[in-house]
């Protein structure tokens, strides 16, 4: 833990009575802390105002808590220097309980807090989910993987990426948490859920969340739960309260479509950390989360092309490149 931000929460806190636990870093610059005591429990972020959007981060806690989705309260902050203390929500991670007799509960309660989500009307605190901005994400893939690690493109990546933008922006569209899985999805003791990670919240397509939670990025259910899942969602929503698809099967392509955007960004994002932060700690989810992209394609006529060739030359080249990769 960095000196000042020590000295930081001294002032903050009782910070002697506390032990301080480091948490798993994430695919940002931001690091945690668990301050943990005999009865209390909180956490400690340092967040490089360089990098990160902690006004963003403070705006749409208060926005979500008004709203009943249950995100940290800022229990203080020093913005200039990226320093936070706020409520620990709890030291599980959701996918703890997949495969256990608490997922179905676990599951619904993800759902539940979705639904809250997307409840939220349109804010000036949410900005747009834009074509460019979706355009930029695809843009990592293709200079992190495509570029740096295999010097090689998919066919036609301009058309595929005119499909994939035009498609998405074409949604019914809500408010977004924009990285709802089971990584930031948090259970406390009570088994009570939580949301962090949720600064770059936007307005944008209602498949998006609900892609990124049952295609997540670090868990991979069968076809089948996805299906019941997002199904029962769809029954969530279908009273007209919030903008959703017309038919149950264009929002299981939706997210479908969603999930090729949302795996590519990733890939891409988490390459990026090994050649900007020097982090290696993400490369182990890239080549699964492709052979998981490669899968979604054959069931998108779209992205066939994509399909093929992360078949026949990213997926066989992937694992020996990273490997490869120059230690910094």
């Amino acid at each position: 833990m960095p000196v000042e931000l020590k000295h930081w929460l001294e002032r903050s806190i009782n910070f002697g009575k506390y032990r301080s636990v480091s948490i798993r870093p994430e695919a940002s610059t931001r690091l945690f802390w668990r301050l943990q005591s005999n009865d209390h429990s909180v956490i400690a972020m340092f967040s490089p105002p360089d990098t990160e959007r902690n006004q963003s981060f403070v705006n749409l806690s208060r926005l979500f808590i008004r709203h009943d989705v249950p995100v940290p309260k800022i229990l203080n902050l020093d913005s200039n220097r990226g320093f936070l203390l706020v409520e620990d929500l709890g030291d599980r991670e959701l996918h703890e309980t997949y495969g256990t007799p608490d997922e179905e509960k676990t599951i619904l309660a993800a759902l539940n807090v979705l639904l809250k989500l997307q409840r939220i009307p349109k804010h000036p605190f949410v900005d747009k989910y834009t074509t460019g901005r979706l355009n930029d994400e695809l843009g990592i893939f293709n200079e992190y993987i495509g570029e740096r690690v295999l010097a090689s493109k998919p066919p036609d990546i301009d058309g595929l990426a005119q499909f994939l933008i035009k498609d998405i922006d074409s949604h019914p569209k809500v408010t977004l948490h924009r990285d709802y899985h089971s990584r930031n999805l948090l259970l406390d003791r009570q088994c009570e859920l939580g949301v962090v990670d949720f600064q770059d919240a936007l307005f944008g397509s209602c498949a998006y969340d609900l892609s990124s939670f049952l295609y997540d990025c670090y868990y991979e259910f069968r076809q089948e739960d996805i299906d019941k899942h997002a199904l029962h969602f769809y029954r969530m929503v279908s009273d007209g309260e919030i903008p959703t698809f017309g038919t149950e099967n264009e929002l299981l392509r939706a997210l479908k479509i969603c999930a090729v955007q949302r795996h590519l960004k990733a890939a891409g994002i988490f390459c990026r950390l090994f050649f900007l932060q020097n982090k290696s700690t993400h490369l182990p989810y890239v080549a699964p989360l492709l052979v998981r992209t490669r899968r979604l394609c054959r069931s998108i006529r779209e992205t066939h092309a994509l399909g093929t060739w992360l078949q026949r030359e990213a997926i066989p080249q992937l694992s020996e490149k990273l490997v490869a990769l120059p230690s910094k």
